[in-house]
C-alpha cells in the first residue's frame, strides 16, 4: 500500500478514497493506514452501511470533505 501511495503522490494525486463492502474490511484497511501513514490522504468507506458512499468518496477526492468528520445521519 505504502509504495502504491507514494507513487500516485509523485504523480500529482492528493486525495484518493477506497470503496469496500464490509465493516470489517474497512476497519482493518483503516488500521493499516494509520499504522503506515496513508491514511493523511486516502479514506476508506464501507458501500454496505452507506447509501451515498459514491458521494462521499467524490466530496472527499474533490473538496475535501474528510468522510470521517461528516455528521452522523439518524433516521
Amino acid at each position: 500500500m505504502q509504495a502504491g501511495q507514494k507513487a500516485a503522490r509523485n504523480g500529482g494525486m492528493i486525495r484518493s478514497a477506497v470503496i469496500l463492502r464490509s465493516p470489517v474490511t474497512t476497519a482493518q484497511f483503516k488500521r493499516i493506514a494509520g499504522e503506515t501513514g496513508i491514511f493523511r490522504n486516502e479514506r476508506y468507506i464501507d458501500a454496505s452501511s452507506l447509501p451515498d458512499w459514491e458521494q462521499i468518496a467524490l466530496d472527499w477526492v474533490e473538496k475535501a470533505i474528510d468522510p470521517e468528520k461528516r455528521p452522523v445521519e439518524t433516521h
